[in-house]
């Protein structure tokens, strides 16, 4: 996928909340809905996943850019990453949630499995927490004014432009050219 949508993937380690910034995030089913997340064998998140069998989704905006990125690049192995955020919680106790995020998905891991130098984990939604000033008319988050954080490949985050067509819809005007 290019460009990344970032997420701050959380977990309880040792009774604290800690949040480990990834891209390799996405859903795999909507019916249960179900998602991924995929991080670094040697992240201190997993080990709170791998305990609890829990874990929480959240979309960082972009004007939590510096945040997000100290989350990626301060280990939770030694640094206290709990105070980074004000942390609510859902049904789920073990599944730290970020108020400041425009998203939030606690998940119950199903399953777990290596992928390279990866851990995978793959979790059913318990519940989905969306800011509801995002919320459109259709009951459903607005990408411009979610403003998600994107990474590229050139080291650098970028954040969304503007709407340029309808989904399901500007097709339509598709001709055929002989």
């Amino acid at each position: 996928m290019y460009p990344i949508p970032i997420a701050l993937f959380g977990s309880v380690v040792k009774e604290k909340p800690n949040y480990s910034l990834v891209g390799n995030v996405g859903i795999m089913s909507l019916g249960p809905a179900t998602m991924y997340i995929s991080s670094h064998k040697s992240h201190y998140t997993n080990i709170g996943v791998r305990e609890n069998k829990t874990f929480s989704i959240n979309f960082p905006s972009s004007d939590l850019v510096v945040e997000s990125d100290f989350c990626g690049i301060a280990t939770g192995h030694k640094t206290d990453k709990s105070e980074v955020f004000k942390t609510f919680f859902g049904n789920i106790k073990t599944a730290p949630l970020i108020e400041e995020c425009s998203i939030n998905i606690s998940c119950n891991v199903i399953k777990e499995f290596p992928v390279g130098g990866m851990d995978v984990f793959v979790g059913k939604v318990d519940e989905t927490f969306v800011n509801e000033d995002l919320v459109s008319d259709r009951k459903r988050p607005d990408a411009l004014t979610v403003d998600p954080l994107l990474y590229a490949s050139d080291l650098h985050y970028y954040k969304i432009g503007e709407r340029i067509a309808k989904a399901f819809s500007i097709g339509k005007e598709y001709e055929k050219k002989e």
